[in-house]
């Protein structure tokens, strides 16, 4: 099953801080979740193996992490066989495997015939039997965020490129490198065009729904209508920087409000107008694949701030350090959310309030940071966390960890109001402990008395 939607929806915040908390609450149930990665073959063997091998060292599970890797790889071990093997060792549980970050397989593998072996083996498809009912029958499932499956629908191929929900949430767009259809939540063909396709990277279904934008492998950007018919396209791939250390050709693009088009790509950052003119671009090494978050009149990007060490070709070109920034719609370069930390900060996660005027990121290592849009930091949160997100309202904010533990928070705009509400709730003076533990303050200022 595959969950789909726009960048920074909360694809992943469903899956872990919704559906693995409800299996969780229930009996029976083994959960493991991997992302591909650089080598994604052993990144799943490294979540099944302990499943097998419990009584086994750490030192003694990495040995047969990359015994296992090599023979799902080669083909010798299938993925059934062992699932079989991991529920044989657990009578009466099930197994729910899942692949965050499915997208690394293409910007983070590097070694183009694992890649194309982990795909073409379909090495996440447990059940050959499902497999080929999915392949006659060409349904996709709808399903609403109770778990409540809402519709079949029924498509002409299951091979799409992309696959998602337009802005309003009405449309279903897929699309492929022969056809582009546009659906109903019900199931219906509204649309088909073969004007884009050539292998569609990216696509963005824009404003209210009445355009659409996409960019191929090659940087071909093309521009639609709401009818599906092509209006303008125009290439940029000459904006590539030759010798670039992220050599990762991927492309990204998305519409504003204007009708102007941000694309990124691996070593840039550009706007164009509806009519293919360059307006500005901005030389950037992005960290690996990275979406930009456009909120209001400011832009949220990724960028690598440390490339290349080792003597191996991936080593060189895998990311070591990097930041999040904030530009503005001008191609300028507010601020950095720099944490002024010694130590290596990989930046998994990123996300805007809905007024954008607080930003958080979350890094490889789960440490969460709040951030005002002038880059401050405004605190460190307590805890490790995955993934996070904002409450409507802006003042409230949600986390989730890798145990399934969610937290919920309460931002304030002061130190006075927030140790008084938390007075108020406790019906007492806080003591240091708790002012350290909960407010993360040393003290709460004598408890404001």
């Amino acid at each position: 099953m595959a969950v789909i939607g726009a960048s920074g929806s909360g694809k992943s915040s469903v899956v872990f801080a919704g559906l693995i908390p409800q299996l969780r609450s229930e009996e029976g149930w083994l959960i493991e979740a991997f992302r591909p990665g650089y080598r994604p073959f052993r990144n799943l063997a490294a979540r099944l193996v302990p499943q097998l091998e419990t009584e086994m060292s750490e030192t003694d599970q990495l040995v047969e992490v990359n015994k296992q890797a090599k023979a799902l790889q080669q083909e010798d071990l299938g993925l059934q066989d062992v699932v079989t093997r991991v529920l044989e060792k657990n009578s009466g549980s099930r197994l729910l495997l899942i692949a965050d970050q499915f997208e690394e397989i293409y910007t983070l593998c590097q070694d183009n015939s694992e890649r194309q072996l982990f795909l073409d083996h379909r090495i996440l498809t447990i059940s050959e039997k499902n497999e080929d009912s999915v392949l006659e029958d060409k349904v996709w499932h709808l399903w609403d965020i109770n778990g409540t499956k809402i519709k079949e629908l029924k498509f002409n191929s299951i091979y799409y490129t992309v696959v998602g929900f337009s802005d309003s949430g009405d449309k279903i767009f897929i699309g492929n490198s022969k056809i582009f259809q546009l659906w109903d939540r019900d199931g219906i063909l509204l649309k088909e065009t073969n004007d884009f396709t050539d292998s569609i990277q990216f696509l963005y279904f824009g404003v209210d729904d009445n355009k659409l934008v996409t960019i191929d492998q090659n940087g071909m950007t093309r521009i639609g209508n709401k009818d599906l018919k092509l209006i303008k396209e125009f290439n940029v791939e000459k904006l590539y920087k030759a010798g670039s250390e992220n050599d990762d050709l991927s492309y990204t693009a998305q519409l504003m409000k204007d009708g102007k088009v941000l694309v990124s790509g691996p070593s840039f950052i550009s706007l164009w107008d509806t009519h293919g003119n360059l307006l500005w671009s901005t030389n950037i090494d992005f960290q690996d694949y990275t979406v930009p978050k456009i909120m209001g009149n400011h832009i949220l990007i990724r960028v690598c701030t440390e490339r290349g060490r080792g003597a191996t070709a991936g080593s060189l070109r895998r990311c070591y350090d990097s930041m999040a920034q904030l530009w503005d719609l001008e191609g300028n370069l507010l601020n950095s959310l720099d944490p002024q930390s010694e130590e290596e900060e990989i930046i998994r996660f990123t996300r805007f309030n809905l007024k954008g005027n607080r930003i958080l990121t979350v890094n490889a290592q789960g440490t969460m940071r709040l951030w005002d849009s002038a880059g401050n930091l405004i605190i460190k949160l307590q805890g490790k966390g995955t993934s996070a997100d904002f409450h409507p309202d802006g003042k409230r904010l949600v986390t989730i960890n890798q145990g399934g533990i969610l937290q919920f928070w309460e931002i304030w705009s002061d130190l006075e109001s927030m140790v008084k509400e938390a007075k108020r709730r406790a019906g007492r003076n806080l003591t240091n402990k708790e002012c350290q533990d909960y407010l993360h303050q040393a003290q709460c200022l004598q408890n404001l008395d």
